[in-house]
């Protein structure tokens, strides 16, 4: 149903519905002034936590510039509702890793892991965390650039150098959101068990502040919010996401896909060796250290024995992704350092022999090319398969 405000309607040509749920939609239209297409995304401004989450996001987006972050166009309250309008890319990373057959080009894949290196060090350098780092949170543009989305869960780092302070020269077109809704959305907001993100503590905080650990999707989720982790590195977390995302495009399957935390858990150390504090300096502070007793993994534990930690999570990756060169492996296995403390940050992690070996990561356009191709040979055989299932029937 087409309720937008006349004022939309004068702003956007609307042309189709790209998602909605119960709390908005979101609407590719164009720009009638500027002929751009964009993503119009309608939240109501009652809806609680899922307002604060957009509110979120306008603030992040609007703390950002840079080429492999999605940018935020205008930002609106008007009437009932809050409107981010966004650009609009062509697909997500998730939707390009399942109509991909065989393998993502490994110069596809360089340039897209590059891309998402450059997104989050851009966020971290800004004071940012983004938390839910996964593939469909990836974007892609028409013309093959990665774009990092959502920042619905994103948070500031208290106290952090480039941390977006809002001055009266930095005011952006969010503000009208915020100064219009901010209240509105936070007395209909109810502390809820699931509210996420809602549950951090304001950084202003006395002391280190609390983050809430219900945050990123599970099979992206970093092991110390799985053990139940509140006060935690945030980038630490997005890097750990992105390695997650990183084995994803080398493998074209998840990891790790658990289907609990405890199963996570498992999944990792059967991967990636044991967690213990040998391996873990620290981990036996965590909240839910100990809650659960984990079987060591086959081929022993290196966190008992002589074995190095390190060297059996490697050989782990490596059994998990046969197809992956000895570089590609190595930079996934420090992303996914159980030590929040041993990951690289991203900015190091662009730095990584990885990027600078053969071959080199394919351009934008090469990018866009494959996907294009890929996305239309996977919708003729979805069709195909369609038209088989109603001759069948």
């Amino acid at each position: 149903m087409d309720d937008w405000t006349p004022e939309l309607h004068r702003r956007y040509h609307r042309l189709r519905v790209l998602g909605h749920g119960a709390f908005g939609e979101v609407v590719a239209a164009v720009d009638r002034a500027t002929g751009q297409r964009v993503a119009v995304k309608r939240v109501f401004s009652r809806a609680g936590t899922a307002a604060g989450a957009a509110l979120r996001e306008a603030r992040a987006l609007r703390a950002l510039r840079h080429p492999n972050v999605v940018a935020l166009l205008d930002a609106t309250a008007e009437g009932p509702c809050l409107h981010l309008v966004q650009e609009l890319c062509a697909t997500d990373l998730s939707r390009l890793l399942d109509a991909t057959y065989g393998q993502l080009p490994a110069p596809v894949a360089k340039a897209l892991m590059r891309q998402l290196l450059a997104a989050l060090a851009a966020c971290h350098g800004a004071g940012l965390m983004h938390r839910d780092v996964k593939p469909s949170n990836l974007l892609l543009g028409f013309d093959g650039c990665l774009k990092l989305g959502d920042f619905g869960l994103a948070r500031a780092v208290a106290g952090g150098e480039g941390s977006p302070g809002g001055s009266p020269e930095d005011s952006g077109p969010a503000e009208a959101a915020d100064a219009a809704a901010e209240a509105e959305a936070a007395a209909a907001a109810e502390p809820t068990a699931d509210a996420d993100a809602d549950a951090d503590s304001p950084p202003s905080a006395p002391g280190s502040p609390a983050y809430s650990p219900a945050v990123a999707t599970r099979w992206y989720r970093a092991p110390e919010l799985l053990f139940g982790a509140s006060k935690y590195d945030g980038a630490a977390v997005d890097v750990w996401g992105a390695g997650a995302v990183f084995a994803e495009m080398l493998g074209l399957c998840p990891l790790a896909p658990g289907a609990s935390d405890i199963g996570q858990l498992a999944l990792l150390q059967r991967l990636l060796g044991q967690i213990t504090p040998r391996s873990w300096p620290g981990v036996e502070k965590l909240p839910d250290w100990g809650k659960v007793r984990f079987d060591p993994p086959e081929g022993g534990d290196p966190g008992s024995g002589g074995a190095d930690p390190a060297e059996f999570a490697r050989a782990g990756l490596a059994g998990a992704l046969p197809d992956a060169g000895s570089d590609a492996l190595d930079l996934l296995a420090s992303l996914l350092s159980y030590l929040p403390a041993g990951r690289p940050s991203a900015a190091q992690a662009l730095a990584d022999p990885y990027f600078q070996n053969p071959p080199a990561p394919a351009e934008a356009s090469e990018v866009a090319a494959f996907a294009a191709a890929a996305l239309s040979t996977h919708a003729r055989a979805e069709r195909a398969l369609g038209a088989l299932a109603a001759l069948g029937g």
